[in-house]
């Protein structure tokens, strides 16, 4: 039964990660949570899978707007992602093993809500708020770091604190910031993606329940990128903003449990 579920989870998550570029871990994590059958480290390992799945699938039905992104941008972006993706990935193991999973998990629905307020308020202020048009390589690569560490921690893919940071720091219209949060998204999950090959004989987990992940990822990314070309730059920031509040409330349900 709860093949099922997590199946339907990753298909939504992913469907809804690819039109607004939130990548799908930031509804997959708190989700999974929220059913509690597995831990924290195992729901981090089938976040990513689907998160990367779903990228991959994603950046393919949009390869036109990858040759034609600019480039100093998708460089910085991808290559601090990378770094920051190891060093979230660090961060996360060394905090399993000192603290367990218990407060693991319980620290990173926290920071979620957190996160989650931020972007709220950031929403609500958005048309008195002055952007940026940020282009020297190293303020660019210090940003995707600083994404890509705190997405892999939290296991979320990253694309709340995407989109906001590319709004604000590159004064992007909301579906460029989706394309270009996938990217980020993708090139973070890679090093997560690694240590999950590289540990995988350690790793307990349902085969079925994998090859479904994939699956349902694929399908939701590609479904999700068609009718992202659709839809109005305002139709994407609205699905953002109504999804953001959502996930307010799940994340603030998985602290309380967790206290």
């Amino acid at each position: 039964m709860y093949v099922a579920i997590y199946s339907i989870i990753v298909w939504i998550a992913t469907f809804i990660g690819a039109i607004t570029g939130l990548g799908g871990g930031i509804i997959i994590k708190p989700a999974f949570d929220f059913v509690g059958l597995d831990q924290a480290a195992m729901i981090s390992v089938y976040s990513t899978i689907a998160v990367f799945s779903m990228c991959i699938v994603s950046l393919y039905k949009r390869w036109d707007d990858v040759k034609n992104s600019q480039r100093k941008i998708a460089l910085g972006l991808s290559v601090g992602s990378i770094v920051g993706g190891l060093s979230g990935e660090q961060i996360f193991q060394m905090a399993l093993q000192y603290w367990g999973n218990r407060l693991v998990s319980l620290s990173q629905s926290i920071l979620l809500v957190i996160i989650l307020v931020g972007i709220i308020v950031y929403a609500f202020f958005q048309e008195k708020i002055a952007t940026h048009s940020l282009n020297q390589l190293f303020g660019i690569m210090v940003l995707g770091w600083s994404v890509g560490l705190v997405s892999v921690f939290l296991g979320i893919g990253g694309g709340p604190l995407n989109i906001v940071l590319l709004l604000y720091f590159f004064s992007m219209k909301s579906k460029e910031a989706a394309f270009y949060s996938i990217q980020m998204i993708f090139f973070a999950q890679i090093m997560k993606m690694g240590s999950i090959v590289t540990h995988l004989h350690q790793i307990e987990w349902n085969g079925l329940l994998v090859i479904l992940i994939i699956v349902f990822a694929f399908l939701g990314g590609y479904v999700g990128t068609k009718i992202q070309k659709k839809l109005t730059h305002q139709q994407v920031l609205t699905c953002y903003h109504l999804l953001m509040i959502l996930l307010l409330f799940i994340n603030l349900y998985n602290v309380y449990r967790r206290l």
